[in-house]
């Protein structure tokens, strides 16, 4: 067996409760999913599996996993990336951050850091990503939400991972 290893930016422990608080506009459905009727402007990018499958988006990100139990439908035709759980893969930043035409993208690993990254892509107006067992955020991008989210990209710290 091969023992690879690939560069990643490790999420710092006392980082994990401050990225827990939505890092767009959160919209909060009692009864059932928020759905794409819910809200009056055009999607971007989605991030989560739930998301990506509820919204229609030039950019999905899935991991085929919600709460940690695997999902059984994916998206055909897709790019597989790798992504480390609580990291983010130089790879995939580098991927996410420079993408202009619509992608499907798998990940092997864990997506819910990525939307920093796709915060970084200028070509983009705005991500959707899933608050677990609340609803969904909406990231408007602009020069003060890229600013934050290089902000919270400094804490991360270089390393190589399994």
């Amino acid at each position: 067996m091969v023992n690879s290893k690939i560069p990643v930016l490790r999420l710092p422990y006392w980082m994990r409760s401050t990225l827990s608080i939505p890092l767009g506009k959160l919209f909060i459905k009692t009864k059932d999913l928020v759905r794409k009727k819910d809200l009056c402007f055009n999607i971007d990018s989605c991030v989560g599996d739930i998301v990506c499958r509820e919204f229609n988006s030039n950019i999905k990100i899935f991991d085929g996993k919600t709460r940690r139990s695997f999902e059984t439908s994916y998206f055909k035709h897709h790019l597989k990336v790798v992504n480390p759980r609580s990291t983010i893969s130089l790879f995939s930043k580098t991927i996410l951050s420079t993408i202009k035409n619509p992608m499907n993208i798998f990940v092997d690993g864990e997506e819910d850091l990525l939307v920093i990254a796709l915060g970084l892509n200028k070509f983009l107006n705005n991500i959707v990503y899933g608050q677990p067992r609340t609803g969904i955020v909406v990231v408007d991008l602009n020069y003060y939400s890229r600013l934050k989210f290089i902000k919270i990209l400094k804490t991360f710290k270089p390393d190589m991972s399994e």
